[in-house]
């Protein structure tokens, strides 16, 4: 079955344009992104990613989370769609007592716009407690530090509008932050792009206006066979991919 590699090599040769408009394809490839090893490489201020791609050549395969990581980063490195991207923001955070684990990214697609990428849930026991205490905690860590995140980036790109959109447990907190954040900043975020991840709690929903005001800005899609995609409430858009 063809995979996002597999649609880079077709599709990184041309550049984002009305020919080839960006799809929503490139937006899980945003979305994909914070999965690479960032943490393993010493990154400057504001690298494409062509150059975080040579450095992460340097890496050996133990360094990549995911079989496919490194062919990846190597095919966006040459991508004329994405190589000219800038980096910024990275941040990661593992707590075992707090039982966190968070993980972020910036990707500067041009001047005036910027993804803001989740990281989701690791093979850790840390990552994987955080996302049994969804079913019964108001707020998890990973939750509220995303949150954090957005003001963050929010303010220091302060004229750039925004997309969030992550995998798994990055998709819901790229849910729970837009929902969640201040009105000027809801203003700001042009879309949230959730690839099979949980959505918010039903309560929680209901005690939000936020989710209400950004609701038509959020795009969820879930492979048919999902699980863990279909836990809680989607209010939003809600795509179901079927398989080949």
């Amino acid at each position: 079955m063809a995979n996002i590699n597999d649609y880079l090599s077709v599709a990184g040769a041309q550049k984002i344009s009305k020919k080839a408009p960006f799809s929503e394809a490139d937006q899980l490839i945003l979305a994909r992104i914070s999965y690479l090893p960032f943490h393993k490489i010493k990154l400057g201020l504001f690298e494409t990613i062509a150059s975080v791609a040579d450095k992460m050549h340097e890496l050996p395969a133990s360094a990549f989370g995911w079989p496919d990581d490194r062919k990846l980063i190597e095919l966006l490195g040459q991508s004329r769609r994405f190589n000219k991207m800038r980096i910024s923001n990275f941040v990661r955070h593992n707590d075992k007592a707090l039982e966190k684990q968070f993980s972020a990214v910036t990707i500067h697609l041009n001047p005036q716009r910027a993804y803001l990428s989740f990281y989701g849930t690791d093979s850790s026991l840390t990552g994987w407690k955080e996302d049994f205490n969804l079913a019964f905690l108001d707020n998890i860590p990973a939750q509220i530090e995303a949150l954090e995140y957005l003001k963050k980036v929010s303010l220091k790109f302060f004229w750039k509008k925004l997309y969030l959109g992550g995998h798994s447990k990055g998709g819901h907190v790229s849910i729970f932050a837009a929902i969640h954040a201040a009105d000027h900043i809801q203003k700001r975020v042009q879309a949230v792009y959730n690839y099979d991840g949980p959505g918010i709690r039903k309560d929680l929903v209901e005690q939000d206006l936020g989710s209400f005001k950004i609701l038509d800005r959020i795009n969820t899609f879930v492979p048919q066979e999902s699980i863990i995609g279909r836990l809680f409430e989607h209010r939003e858009g809600l795509t179901i991919i079927h398989s080949l």
